[in-house]
Formats: C-alpha cells, sequence, structure tokens
C-alpha cells in the first residue's frame, strides 16, 4: 500500500513569493488566484484542504485570502511564516493602491477611467465565479453538501 502524497513544505521565501503573485495578481479579488497558485500550481493544498481551510478562515473576523495567508505559512514555518505570508500578499497591492490613490486624484473624473474601472469589476466578478464553480467541483462526491452547491 502506497503512503499518501506529501505536499511540498515551502521555505520563507516561496511563501514570500507565491503570496506576493497572488497578492499582485488582482485588485480587490485574488482568492481565485489564492486557489489556483495553492492547489493547482503548487500544490501546497488540495482541493478538499483547500475548501475546509477557507471554511475557517471565513468563520474568522478579517479578510479570508488575509486569514488564509495567515494560515499556510504558520502551518508551513510557524510564527515566521504567519508573517512572511500575508506580508507578502500586502505589500505589492499596499504600494500600487497608494500609486492609484495619486493617479486617480488627478484624473478619476475622466470618462475613460470610469470606462475602465467598470470593465476591471466586471473580471472580478468572472473570477470569483470560476473559483465558485471549481470549488463545488471538489463537492461532486460528497452529495451531503449538494443542497449548498445548488
Amino acid at each position: 500500500m502506497t503512503e499518501p502524497h506529501e505536499p511540498p513544505r515551502p521555505d520563507l521565501r516561496a511563501l514570500l513569493l507565491g503570496f506576493s503573485s497572488v497578492g499582485l495578481s488582482g485588485f480587490g479579488g485574488v482568492l481565485p488566484f489564492a486557489r489556483r497558485m495553492l492547489v493547482e500550481e503548487r500544490r501546497w493544498m488540495t482541493a478538499e484542504d483547500f475548501n475546509t481551510q477557507l471554511g475557517l478562515c471565513q468563520f474568522l473576523p478579517g479578510p479570508n485570502v488575509v486569514n488564509l495567508a495567515v494560515l499556510v505559512g504558520k502551518r508551513y514555518r510557524g510564527l515566521p511564516g504567519a508573517i512572511v505570508a500575508p506580508a507578502g500578499l500586502m505589500a505589492g497591492p499596499f504600494l500600487i493602491v497608494l500609486v492609484l490613490a495619486l493617479l486617480y486624484d488627478r484624473w478619476g473624473s475622466l470618462p475613460l477611467a470610469q470606462d475602465m474601472l467598470r470593465g476591471i469589476a466586471a473580471a472580478g466578478c468572472g473570477l470569483l465565479f470560476a473559483m465558485a464553480w471549481r470549488m463545488g467541483a471538489a463537492l461532486r462526491d460528497k452529495p451531503f453538501f449538494l443542497p449548498f452547491w445548488c
């Protein structure tokens, strides 16, 4: 009988870079990118484990994806990981938001800027729907959860 495959154990640098890539991938809705990075690309979590941990993160106060970064960082590297993962997640977007605030203050009232912001919001909605669909696919073998999927 073969033992279950152990997920790779990331070091602090991998946590920082992985969550930095997630943080820089979207604006406001990076949970789909976090799932792709954690489950599909780096394979640090299974789809079922992601769903379970996300459920816990939704129960806790604060942003779900930040809670998830703390949880993953703590799981693999203890307290330093719990600090590095959310720092990587938020550092890049924080700097970008500061720059965007300056640009919006200057040119935000232009119609072109308003149209661009509406397009970004529509793309974010599509990404969120796609992630929900993938999470639901991980539940298809559990008929007990079917009422919650519909």
